[in-house]
């Protein structure tokens, strides 16, 4: 028996995204929530049409993820150790987050 078009453009579809390594992620909001990322999606795609909520979601972690080194680049040394935050790949041990104050990393 024949797989039909759908099925095929679907099987197609799933092996891409596992190429790549994409992987879904589950996220819980309220109606609210989910109104307001509608909103920011219809708002933020500007002229070439909404962001569908994957774009707007994985563009929102590389940008925070820039601003983290950035802002670990402003302040690369732990003032208590000495220890060198590594801003290639985020790897802060928490014991060093204190001269930085825990809630300048905060969002």
């Amino acid at each position: 028996m024949a797989d039909n078009p759908a099925t095929i453009r679907k099987r197609k579809s799933r092996e891409r995204l596992a190429k790549l390594g994409i992987k879904s992620v589950e996220v819980k909001l309220s109606e609210k929530e989910r109104d307001d990322l509608a909103r920011l999606c219809e708002i933020r795609g500007g002229t070439t049409g909404a962001y569908s909520a994957d774009e707007y979601i994985s563009t929102l972690i590389r940008r925070d993820k820039e601003r983290l080194q950035q802002q670990l680049t402003a302040k690369p040394c732990c003032a208590a150790c000495s220890a060198v935050f590594s801003t290639g790949r985020i790897e802060l041990d928490t014991a060093n987050w204190h001269p930085l104050g825990r809630d300048d990393l905060a969002l």
